[in-house]
């Protein structure tokens, strides 16, 4: 992405559609009404915060309690135990920005466009809060049913997909932002890369089991073992729902009045009901 972009480059980016859009996939989080934001605050704060502290610390000690796992194996749950040192710190770091995001969200900002970008940008900290969360659980799975092997196989898969679709995503703002400029067409390896990673997973599996030093993965293991190439795809998920409405908001921000004026925003849209009315008796007064 180029670091200075002009106001003129970014009218086919930044539409009025788009805004809308981008408005309604976070719902309450870009609302002008203080009663709306405040209510995704208390949602966030004793509802999400809980439910992801709890689901982030816990997952890595089902192993210290092997009469209550049935479905996977104790070995898989004592993998899950590998990443408890580190994920539950980084899991309490992540709810403090998101919990400290969600009650900043409250307070009042200059227009709807800083409110969206700040709303989003707390959205962003949801999802990481999310990413978080689940990885205890799910690279714990597949270190447990397929082994080290397995693992960094899927790792490999799961950094080069997350990598394909940001530069998609990237290639895409480009082309809206400068559609005078030609853009190649570069080769994508997913099918063969996930094909790959299949095939010498299961024949490592089955035949050779290298890395499977203490495990004794179940059958069912054979799909959970999949957890880290699912974390992988909640990832991408996000960045498809939320990398692009970053970089669109930053800019609708940084230009805030060109845009107000030029996307044909009223007072009520632009600052909410009650400053509208506001600035409506101002210049009610001021013509008087």
């Amino acid at each position: 992405m180029e670091k200075n972009v002009s106001y003129d480059k970014l009218k086919n980016f930044v539409t009025k559609e788009a805004v809308n859009r981008a408005k309604h996939a976070i719902g309450n989080a870009a609302s002008l009404e203080l009663s709306n934001r405040l209510l995704s605050c208390v949602l966030a704060i004793i509802f999400f915060c809980p439910m992801i502290y709890v689901i982030g610390t816990a997952s890595g000690k089902m192993g210290t309690t092997p009469d209550d796992i049935h479905v996977i194996s104790v070995s898989t749950a004592f993998a899950m135990g590998a990443f408890d040192k580190i994920v539950p710190l980084v899991t309490k770091f992540s709810l403090i920005i998101f919990a400290g995001f969600a009650i900043l969200n409250v307070v009042p900002k200059k227009n709807l466009a800083y409110q969206l970008f700040f709303g989003t940008m707390y959205m962003v900290c949801f999802m990481f809060s999310v990413c978080i969360m689940a990885l205890t659980m799910l690279w714990g799975a597949t270190l447990g049913g397929f082994g080290t092997v397995g693992f960094f196989l899927q790792l490999a898969l799961v950094i080069y997909l997350i990598f394909m679709s940001l530069r998609n995503k990237i290639t895409d703002i480009k082309a809206q932002i400068f559609p005078e400029k030609e853009t190649s067409e570069r080769k994508s390896y997913t099918l063969v890369l996930t094909l790959g990673v299949v095939v010498v997973t299961y024949i490592n599996h089955f035949l050779f089991k290298v890395g499977y030093a203490n495990l004794s993965p179940t059958l069912i293991e054979l799909l959970t073992g999949w957890g880290l190439l699912l974390w992988g795809l909640i990832v991408i998920g996000f960045i498809n729902m939320i990398f692009k409405q970053v970089i669109l908001t930053y800019y609708f921000a940084k230009y805030a009045e060109q845009f107000r004026v030029d996307l044909g925003f009223n007072d009520t849209k632009w600052y909410g009901e009650k400053k509208a009315q506001k600035l409506k008796q101002k210049d009610t007064k001021g013509k008087k």
